[in-house]
């Protein structure tokens, strides 16, 4: 999921300054250089942006930023469902936990019930 929003973020990147660039590139060579002067972080910007998806995508088909977003979406959605399953089975486990530590206690008293008391019968023997 990491990764797909960081392609969902450099796709709105190349977006935002795509006009800029194609406005620099319709310019004349003699006006370029103040022009970049003047654009010269969202220049900078979407060319990194560019540079971002060469590297990832190494010349194979880059799918749509729609399907990012498709992708992502039913990422969010399957991870929701894990976490709602999770802390339905985190409750469970603290209800058995809840029940052994119940259990425990009542056999620990049903066992102090059923022992015998040796300290009565030693008092019994000495009178």
């Amino acid at each position: 999921m990491g990764q797909l929003i960081k392609h969902i973020r450099q796709a709105g990147i190349h977006k935002q300054y795509r006009s800029i660039y194609e406005e620099f590139k319709a310019l004349k060579p003699r006006k370029q250089k103040k022009f970049v002067e003047q654009n010269r972080q969202a220049l900078d910007l979407y060319k990194s942006a560019g540079e971002y998806f060469k590297a990832c995508f190494r010349g194979h088909e880059m799918p749509t930023v729609r399907e990012w977003k498709q992708e992502f979406a039913a990422l969010s959605q399957k991870r929701q469902g894990l976490y709602d399953r999770y802390d339905l089975l985190w409750d469970e486990a603290k209800a058995v936990d809840r029940l052994r530590h119940n259990v425990e206690n009542v056999l620990r008293r049903e066992h102090t019930r059923t022992r015998p008391r040796n300290r009565t019968r030693g008092r019994e023997l000495e009178r």
